[in-house]
């Protein structure tokens, strides 16, 4: 239990703080960071979330600045989660249209799926995020694809 509360708390920290630590940071500053971690890691017996990881954290919960710094950084936006979810489609799900803005500009795949067939488009619709809906549609999302439980 006091694992699961150490981890969360740790990733709370990174995703909150990246944007200062990775911003302005020298290559010293990100070596200084990683033995941090990883000191971290063997009080909790575990590892933390990596930088990908964060990613899809910070789209989940609409952590723009956050993003913006892993984005920074290059990461690989077409790995997915344990869902088959890629970061485009938890900033879509959970309304979050500026984090979805920055991922397209950054060239994230706009039609990826997921493991059900669904786009960040499907996701926005399902959770009523308008918003999102519409900044889908404007960056030519397309309307016409089915997903895996579609009956029409």
């Amino acid at each position: 239990m006091l694992v699961q509360f150490y981890t969360a708390i740790i990733e709370s920290i990174l995703t909150s703080s990246i944007t200062v630590w990775f911003a302005g940071a020298t290559v010293r500053d990100k070596q200084r960071l990683q033995r941090i971690v990883r000191s971290a890691e063997e009080v909790i017996g575990r590892s933390l979330p990596s930088l990908q990881d964060l990613l899809h954290v910070a789209a989940a919960r609409g952590q723009t600045e956050c993003l913006v710094a892993i984005l920074s950084q290059g990461v690989d936006l077409s790995i997915t989660d344990s869902a088959g979810l890629s970061p485009l489609h938890l900033a879509a799900k959970n309304n979050h249209p500026e984090c979805c803005k920055k991922l397209i500009q950054c060239n994230c795949q706009i039609d990826a799926l997921d493991s059900l067939g669904k786009t960040a488009l499907h996701h926005a619709a399902a959770s009523g995020s308008v918003q999102t809906v519409q900044l889908l549609c404007k960056q030519k999302s397309p309307i016409n694809i089915r997903d895996a439980v579609s009956v029409f």
